[in-house]
């Protein structure tokens, strides 16, 4: 369920952006691209991306429209748009957007504290690489920084895989899930999303960047500042 897929696989899900607004559809681009699909200009693909200002022709491929009334309108949250996604391009479709946060995180394990890395996180839990195996359902706190402010947050293990499998070590892959702590879900949510269009900022043009971007939902309340 939190494993990730392998990002250089062969067979990346083709999708064409069919979008009159010059700098949502550059933003779109990058978005896709961070997200391992391949932007295609034409020829055969998934899936179709349009907004109401451009009609694909029927011939071209099965279209999704953004900026309808309904879950893909404006702004768009990036977590609908990866699940939109999720459900034309991938079996079986995964619900959560995930993103790669390398970082050093503190988790309380019973009576023992640990400075471990996380690799991977998103609203619903994460995977951490750990020095030891936790059981399954073993209680765990974790204190990482979101930006500039700290979240702490309950969570549990749900898997314990040995590093070993991929490289030579004696550490593992923990896989988590969080209790279900409502405003701090929010807080990841909101976090993940702002994080992405910061990483997609420095392949865009700055000017097509600051129009593309207000398509988009960047904050919420209690979202902590970069």
């Amino acid at each position: 369920m939190l494993l990730d897929r392998i990002d250089d696989a062969p067979d990346k899900p083709r999708v064409a952006l069919r979008i009159g607004n010059p700098g949502l559809q550059a933003v779109l681009a990058a978005i896709l691209r961070e997200w391992r699909y391949q932007v295609v200009g034409d020829g055969p693909c998934e899936l179709i991306l349009a907004d109401k200002a451009v009609e694909p022709s029927a011939e071209e491929g099965p279209v999704v429209r953004l900026g309808t009334s309904g879950p893909l309108s404006f702004p768009l949250s990036l977590e609908v748009l990866w699940q939109e996604l999720e459900s034309h391009c991938h079996v079986p479709p995964r619900r959560y957007l995930r993103l790669a946060l390398p970082q050093e995180i503190e988790v309380r394990e019973g009576s023992r504290r640990e400075i471990c890395s996380l690799v991977s996180i998103s609203s619903l839990g994460g995977r951490l690489e750990y020095p030891r195996e936790v059981p399954r359902g073993e209680e765990l706190e974790l204190r990482l920084q979101l930006g500039k402010a700290p979240l702490t947050i309950n969570a549990r293990a749900i898997y314990t895989v040995s590093r070993g499998e991929w490289k030579s070590c004696p550490e593992y892959y923990v896989g988590i899930v969080f209790d279900r702590q409502e405003e701090k879900q929010k807080i990841l949510r909101a976090f993940i999303a702002r994080s992405y269009l910061e990483r997609v900022r420095h392949f865009v043009d700055r000017d097509l960047f600051c129009e593309g971007e207000a398509f988009f939902q960047t904050q919420g309340e209690g979202v902590p500042e970069f």
